[in-house]
């Protein structure tokens, strides 16, 4: 029989101004083993010491057993580690929970327009935290087929392993620098930095013509690296996502 402990709400405190959330209590509302859950921190601690333990504190508590406290960001890290679209709910109302208590108590609004603005802020903030939440589990699967593709893609299979439209991927690798394209010549070419990083490949390949020889063709290739890169930048780039938002309409 479990020994886990359903609750109904999600528990943070604060700490010296700081909001922060306890691994057993973070356990108990996902109704997962605290073992487990110290097994998903230590992962993502692991993978960059510098960068996870900023967000993540080990403490001791009574019968020597460890737990962690975490802040929002390392809340959102661990809760992208359980991809089940059942939680999505739970880790939304986790994540409303820590926006809730980091609002600071004001003095209320002189007027109107200024409590529309504080509404605004907080909506806003509310999108961002969202927005940060999908992307990460847009991430995991983003790069699960990075991992299971070949060593380099053409540009169609590129797009369609990041989840892009192909000319919106065509559209940044041009603005952003990556590839440019000649006058009266066919396709994309990478340029020599991009090449010399290893994030695109020109592939040369031989072509029959309409009335008989043989010409050379050029195909730009992007590489798993380039795409593990423009990955982190559909996340990043705000140029990027605008460019995806009428995609995602049609």
């Amino acid at each position: 029989m479990s020994n886990v402990v359903m609750i109904r709400k999600p528990v943070v405190f604060v700490v010296d101004g700081e909001v922060l959330a306890d691994s057993r209590d973070v356990a108990a509302y996902f109704a997962k083993r605290h073992d487990n859950v110290l097994r998903d921190i230590d992962k993502l601690i692991a993978s960059d010491p510098v960068l996870w333990r900023r967000n993540f504190e080990a403490f001791t508590v009574e019968g020597g057993t460890t737990s962690y406290c975490m802040d929002r960001d390392g809340f959102v890290l661990l809760a992208g580690c359980w991809t089940s679209g059942k939680l999505v709910p739970s880790k939304v109302a986790y994540i409303e929970a820590f926006a809730a208590a980091e609002v600071k108590p004001t003095a209320p609004p002189a007027d109107v327009e200024a409590l529309v603005e504080k509404i605004d802020e907080l909506m806003a903030r509310h999108e961002e935290l969202m927005a940060r939440y999908l992307a990460l589990n847009a991430k995991g699967k983003v790069f699960d087929d990075i991992m299971a593709a070949e060593p380099s893609l053409c540009l169609e299979e590129a797009a369609a392993t990041l989840h892009m439209p192909r000319h919106v991927l065509t559209r940044y690798l041009l603005v952003d620098g990556w590839a440019y394209c000649r006058a009266g010549r066919e396709g994309l070419r990478g340029y020599a930095h991009t090449i010399k990083h290893g994030l695109l490949e020109n592939v040369e390949h031989r072509a029959r013509k309409m009335f008989g020889g043989e010409r050379i063709v050029i195909e730009m290739r992007i590489t798993r690296k380039g795409l593990t890169k423009l990955a982190a930048a559909c996340q990043h780039s705000a140029l990027l996502r605008n460019w995806m938002k009428p995609a995602a309409a049609e």
